[in-house]
């Protein structure tokens, strides 16, 4: 099955008038968000409807496309509109993933008259990772058991670091010392994975769906003590394209429940790492779960 990719440039001048016979699936840039775009792709398309893709689409410019109906669907995370685009600052809403959805839903479909459509069990946020040996040597299984280790190195972003629900707040927030600024390696998170490989950080943020994870011998920090916000993903689509598309809620709507954290590291690996391309790994994973 070959997909229309549009040139996002392009693509975001076109008017709605000219694609108001055509579903048009949005995503970001990130393998994930690619891959969760060609899932909804492929069950349309697979229900007869005319459906393409516009590819790699900052957030900050695919909710406006959404809202004026430049695009007429996508995969967003809950915490990345409450807080990114909203500035929430309601820490303790952002760590219950049901509450979360809940608040957002309600406050999207009054303010702009767009739909979330069920969210995924996963979520997509903060962790903080170290290496597998270290973890079995030290009995390091969640974030409070960084007070184990002494001396030692994380890598981190400059933003991150300093961000009201970034590192500074999270060891507060765990009762935790600090590292001193010597031991803080302030290079971004590719950097700071190869830099935990070679042992040149004991620590380092990563996301928790990230593919490296079942890559590299890494071992994800749990967070005993919920600090980080949730990100759980859900397809949002504009009520008027709801009702153009009588039946295209009921099929969007169960892809979300059939994915799981461990699959969908296991789809970004297989994208990242295995090299298989994002149709392959889609129609096989859909296939699977009864949805083609």
């Amino acid at each position: 099955m070959k997909t229309k990719y549009f040139i996002m440039v392009i693509f975001l001048l076109v008017p709605w008038a000219v694609l108001a016979q055509n579903l048009v699936i949005g995503s970001k840039s990130f393998t994930e968000s690619q891959i969760l775009a060609r899932m909804a792709y492929s069950v349309l398309k697979a229900n007869d409807y005319e459906v393409s893709e516009a590819i790699g689409i900052p957030t900050e410019r695919i909710r406006p496309a959404l809202i004026d109906g430049r695009v007429s669907l996508y995969w967003e995370y809950t915490g990345t509109v409450y807080r990114r685009l909203w500035q929430g600052q309601d820490f303790e809403l952002m760590r219950d993933s049901k509450k979360l959805f809940e608040h957002v839903k309600r406050r999207d479909y009054e303010e702009n008259k767009l739909l979330w459509l069920p969210y995924a069990r996963f979520s997509n946020s903060w962790a903080l990772a170290v290496r597998g040996e270290m973890a079995r040597l030290k009995g390091l299984t969640q974030i409070s058991d960084i007070a184990k280790i002494s001396g030692y190195k994380i890598g981190t972003t400059p933003r991150f670091t300093h961000a009201k629900d970034g590192l500074l707040a999270l060891f507060r927030f765990y009762g935790l010392d600090f590292p001193e600024s010597g031991r803080v390696v302030n290079r971004g998170i590719s950097a700071s994975v190869g830099y935990l490989e070679r042992k040149l950080v004991d620590v380092t943020i990563l996301f928790t769906t990230d593919a490296v994870q079942k890559e590299k011998d890494f071992v994800l920090l749990e967070d005993d003590k919920r600090f980080f916000p949730q990100y759980n993903p859900s397809i949002v689509i504009s009520e008027e394209t709801a009702t153009l598309f009588p039946g295209i809620v009921k099929i969007l709507s169960r892809i979300a429940p059939t994915l799981s954290q461990s699959e969908m590291i296991d789809l970004n690996h297989q994208v990242d790492f295995a090299k298989k391309s994002i149709d392959e790994v889609v129609q096989n994973f859909l296939v699977k779960k009864g949805l083609l």
